[in-house]
């Protein structure tokens, strides 16, 4: 679901790559980071492990079009293609804008690709979420090999519901095709997003704190003699902040945060809780405290030696409160954002 600050008069869109393992999400996003311009992109963040190239997920904010004065930003993510890493995509799934299904066009991957597509609608689902109401694009990778599966049996096999899905051809190893499908699913989830800016009736979209800091964060620095605050949602989107943050690069900690405070949650179902409201993560220099603020708010602190886990913990409860009564409010105001959406690629491939 888009963010909205109107403070910096931004709209985060978030679009994520799913497909089985090793399908091409990964080299999706590195042939886009490659081709973007740099000044409108930012770092890719990619996790490995020996068996798939994607562990949690890479992030990448792209900066795109301005829509009546705001700035519309894109966070492409993939999700591990591994099914024991379903908690992940689960997270990353959180608050998504737009996917692009990646199938494997190779005849033995067939049925890895059916179940990868089943897993997403199910996915969804756990979110109340159905996948035909999603913005959603399917793309045929790998169509350069030898042992493919010819158009119309992956057409069969995939995009067989009442609803049909564009799809691509793709070689996502030299782009072909891989910003025509980006474009494709950026285009559909404005329409959407302009639709429901005409209907004023529902609930509210989530709203990003002002640009400045809430008196409760800056309260809870000078208290508790930490560096850095940084309110995020589950799904990794930066909220507000406060604190020095020279020698960070916030959005990647907010995201990799979401991603550890998420991950515990199966811990926590294990002895009968329904999640750990805190986490503490103890270095040699720098530590890092994390509480929920509420049901879609994390708060995350990074503090030095100079204070102690145990006055970041006791101030960081009323901050909390504090900050969760503010984010009520918000969601609750009415906002229009009035537009129509171009025909023009959002997209291009330089």
């Amino acid at each position: 679901m888009s963010i909205i600050n109107y403070a910096s008069r931004e709209i985060q869109f978030k679009i994520v790559y799913y497909g089985p393992d090793l399908c091409g999400k990964t080299t999706n996003l590195q042939y886009i980071h490659q081709r973007i311009n740099p000044q409108n992109r930012g770092d890719l963040i990619s996790l490995a492990t020996a068996s798939d190239r994607t562990l949690f997920f890479d992030f990448l904010p792209l900066n795109a079009v301005v829509i009546k004065g705001f700035v519309t930003k894109f966070q492409l993510y993939t999700v591990p293609g591994q099914v024991i890493y379903n908690a992940t995509r689960q997270l990353v799934l959180r608050s998504v804008d737009g996917v692009i299904f990646v199938a494997d066009s190779q005849w033995e991957k067939m049925e890895e690709n059916v179940e990868s597509f089943k897993n997403l609608g199910d996915n969804l689902a756990q979110q109340n979420i159905s996948i035909d109401d999603v913005p959603l694009v399917l793309e045929y990778n790998k169509r350069d090999l030898p042992n493919i599966a010819p158009i119309n049996y992956m057409e069969y096999v995939l995009n067989n519901r009442k609803k049909r899905l564009q799809s691509f051809e793709v070689i996502s190893s030299t782009g072909q095709n891989v910003f025509a499908a980006l474009n494709a699913v950026s285009q559909i989830l404005l329409h959407k997003f302009s639709k429901q800016k005409d209907i004023p009736q529902g609930p509210p979209l989530p709203v990003a704190i002002p640009v400045e800091p809430p008196v409760a964060q800056t309260h809870f620095l000078k208290k508790s003699e930490a560096e850095l605050t940084v309110v995020i949602d589950r799904g990794g989107n930066v909220i507000s902040q406060s604190g020095d943050m020279s020698a960070m690069d916030v959005t990647v900690i907010a995201a990799l945060a979401a991603g550890s405070f998420a991950a515990t949650r199966e811990l926590a179902r294990r002895i009968g809780e329904l999640e750990f409201n805190a986490l503490y993560h103890q270095g040699n220099g720098s530590h890092m405290f994390m509480n929920s603020v509420d049901d879609d708010t994390i708060m995350n602190t990074v503090f030095g030696t100079c204070t102690n886990v145990g006055l970041v913990r006791f101030y960081s409860a009323s901050a909390a409160q504090r900050i969760a009564t503010i984010l009520t409010t918000l969601r609750h105001s009415t906002h229009t954002v009035a537009f129509q959406p171009s025909a023009a690629p959002v997209f291009a491939d330089r």
